[in-house]
Parts: C-alpha cells; sequence; structure tokens
C-alpha cells in the first residue's frame, strides 16, 4: 500500500503541468460550493450528505491535480491512491442523497440497510490500494501526466460506481413525472440535466477508455463539477432544502410552554423549541439531521409511529391529529406524549413537513395510576368492612 510506506518529499516531487489544471480549478470551484452551501442551507440531513458527496469530489480533484503533475512513479501511484476515495464514495453518497431528496430517507433508519449500501465502497478502496485487481500499481507516462493500467475487477467497480448515478438518474425521473408541485418539477429538472454531464462524459473517459486502454485524459472531475454546480443553482433559485428553522419561528416557539418538533418529510428533526430539547434532554446541535427514530421509543411503539407519520406526510388536508405516545430522552428514558400533528405546507400548497406538538403527560399518567392504586385500596377496605359486618351480624 503505497500510502504507507511513501515518503513526504518523494510524494511532493512535481513539476508544472497544463493537463493538471482542470482539477485544480475543479477543486476550487468545489470548495466554494462547500462554503456557500452551508452557509445558504438549512444544514439538515440531506445539504450534509451532498456536501460529503463535495468533498469526495474535492478529494478526488487533488489527487488527479498531484497525480497528474508528478515527476516520479511513485509520487504519482501515491496521489492516485489518495484521489481514488473521491469515486469510491461520490456515487453511493449522491444515491443517498437522492433518496433523501425523494423522500425516501427513512428507508436508512436501518443500520443494516446502510451497511449493505456502504460496505462494497470500503472494499473496492481497500482491494484498490492492497491489490492489483482493480487497478495496478504500475502506471504509464503520458503527454497529460500518468495512464493507469486497468485489473479483472475494474470494470465491476466502474459499473458499482456509474450504476448508483444511473439508479439515481432514474428515481429522479420518475420522482418528476409523478410529482404535481411545478417547483419540485423545475428541481428535478436541473438535477437530471446536471446528472448526464458526468453520467455520460465521465463514465467514457474515466471508465471505458481504461478498460479499453486508450490513453486519453479523463474529465470526470471536471464533468461532476458542472453537475455540482447545477444542484447548487437549484438549492440557491428554487430552495431545493425548503425547512429552515425560520419557518418555525424560532423566537415565538421557544417561548410556548409545549415542546415543538419539526420533521421534513423525509421524517428528520428540522427543527425543536426550547421545552422540546429540556424535555428530551438534547443539545441543538445532538438533534437537528436526526431520524424521527432517535426521539420514539423503541418496539411497538416505534413501530405504530412509524406507519402513523408515513402516512402523514402524504395527507393533502390541513387537518390535526391527535396521537399517544412515547419519546425517547437521550438518556433513553421513556416520556409519555400527546401529539398533535398537522402537516407542514408550502407557499404553493404542497406537503413540506410535518409539525407536532408534545404534551408531556407523565404527572397525567401518575394521577390516574395513583387514583388506579387508591380504588383499589378503597375497595379492599370496602371488602373487609363488609366481611366484618357479616359477621358482627352472624354474631
Amino acid at each position: 500500500m503505497p500510502l504507507l510506506y511513501t515518503t513526504f518529499s518523494s510524494v511532493l516531487n512535481i513539476h508544472f503541468q497544463p493537463w493538471a489544471l482542470p482539477s485544480l480549478f475543479a477543486v476550487l470551484i468545489n470548495t466554494g460550493l462547500v462554503i456557500f452551501i452551508w452557509k445558504k442551507s438549512s444544514r439538515d440531513i440531506a445539504s450534509k450528505i451532498y456536501i460529503l458527496s463535495l468533498l469526495g469530489v474535492i478529494i478526488w480533484g487533488i489527487g488527479e491535480f498531484f497525480e497528474r503533475s508528478s515527476v516520479t512513479h511513485e509520487a504519482a501511484v501515491f496521489w492516485g491512491d489518495v484521489g481514488v476515495v473521491g469515486p469510491v464514495f461520490v456515487g453511493v453518497l449522491f444515491f443517498t442523497f437522492t433518496l433523501i431528496l425523494i423522500e425516501r430517507g427513512i428507508l436508512f433508519e436501518n443500520i443494516f440497510a446502510l451497511l449493505l449500501l456502504y460496505t462494497p465502497s470500503v472494499a473496492f478502496l481497500f482491494l484498490i490500494w492492497n491489490t492489483d485487481l482493480i487497478i495496478r500499481n504500475t502506471l504509464e507516462p503520458v503527454f497529460w501526466g500518468w495512464f493507469p493500467h486497468v485489473g479483472p475487477f475494474y470494470l465491476a467497480f466502474v459499473l458499482w460506481v456509474v450504476g448508483f448515478f444511473v439508479l439515481s438518474f432514474l428515481l429522479l425521473l420518475r420522482f418528476y413525472f409523478q410529482t404535481q408541485q411545478h417547483q419540485q418539477k423545475k428541481q428535478i429538472s436541473l438535477i437530471l440535466f446536471g446528472i448526464s454531464i458526468p453520467l455520460i462524459g465521465g463514465a467514457v473517459t474515466d471508465g471505458i477508455f481504461p478498460f479499453l486502454g486508450i490513453g486519453l485524459p479523463g474529465v470526470a472531475v471536471v464533468f461532476t463539477t458542472i453537475f455540482a454546480v447545477t444542484i447548487s443553482y437549484a438549492i440557491v433559485k428554487y430552495k431545493l432544502f425548503i425547512i429552515s428553522p425560520a419557518l418555525a419561528l424560532s423566537t415565538v416557539m421557544d417561548s410556548m410552554s409545549e415542546s415543538l418538533i419539526v420533521l421534513s418529510r423525509s421524517y428528520r428533526v428540522e427543527f425543536v423549541n426550547r421545552p422540546a430539547l429540556e424535555m428530551l434532554g438534547y443539545r441543538e446541535e445532538e438533534i437537528l439531521g436526526e431520524g424521527l427514530k432517535k426521539i420514539i421509543a423503541p418496539g411497538k411503539v416505534w413501530q405504530e409511529c412509524k406507519k402513523y407519520f408515513l402516512n402523514m406526510s402524504g395527507r393533502g388536508k390541513r387537518e390535526v391529529i391527535h396521537h399517544e405516545s412515547e419519546l425517547l430522552s437521550k438518556e433513553k428514558k421513556k416520556i409519555p406524549v400527546r401529539f398533535s400533528v398537522s402537516s407542514l405546507k408550502g407557499p404553493g400548497g404542497e406537503v413540506i413537513g410535518i409539525v407536532m406538538l408534545a404534551f408531556d403527560i407523565t404527572q397525567q399518567k401518575k394521577l390516574v395510576s395513583d387514583l388506579r392504586s387508591a380504588t383499589r385500596e378503597l375497595q379492599i377496605v370496602r371488602y373487609n368492612l363488609e366481611k366484618q359486618l357479616s359477621r358482627v351480624e352472624e354474631v
């Protein structure tokens, strides 16, 4: 594994290579996008996953820039191993982002689903770093830098990466035809256009060309940057991540005595007021972006709530539903509550989230339990008195 035995001085043995400049520009643009999206978005789980995918492109671009600029074979192999982290994870991260975007993010409440999704990426990375099964450590010097020789499993790796973009494209295309919301159609059409660029161009230059031994420079990093700019435009222009704390009027909500929790359509916590934080025992940064499962008691209670909220997000009417359940505090303490739940509507009348008012009924439950205990004790006393009276009458 070159990452372990390469010296610092040898990996910086580089020279000016004009063919490396597009990769450098891609790194700078994506870095700017990360900062921009971090400031502009509501920092929910969708925006965080999107930022992670941008970081993957940045790592990819850094590795490609230094690989093409490397003077020695040793340096080129090192930077190739660094850069490959990007394509290994970018596809699966964008697929995760897509599922959240089309309101299927609740699938990732299951840890086994996450392991099933991300374990192959880790396995591919291990094979690339430690074997010649995917990419061989014998690079060929060419006019634009270094050309990789591929191994027997290279095609499987390419299909794995490209497959996630293809699947994302198909899911988004299906969602485009299903949704009736004009603004969502504009958002999805921009994203579909953005995906098609790296899907076609990048797959050819960085996937098919190395497999066929065609020694031309890959441009997937540049094409993926165009794709990232397109999505970022959709975020700003059409408010892709539409839920924000401002939507809940945080100043007013913090003064409420009831606990308020706002969920996105993918059932992630987008806003909590101060009473909710105090009841659950969390700090705000510990719970924002987390799934509903984190604050609902497990087992039967969670299964009932999961089915309930899945149905709730699809309601077209503005109605308030009342429901009793149990929240789960940070210390794993079950808190009995009575929910008042309503859908949260956007400017066009579309459902964009769920608003929950939670009333702590611990004291009411305790009072009912005490009353029942007192009633049982009175019944026992009454029974004993009647029994004594019967004995007195007999005498």
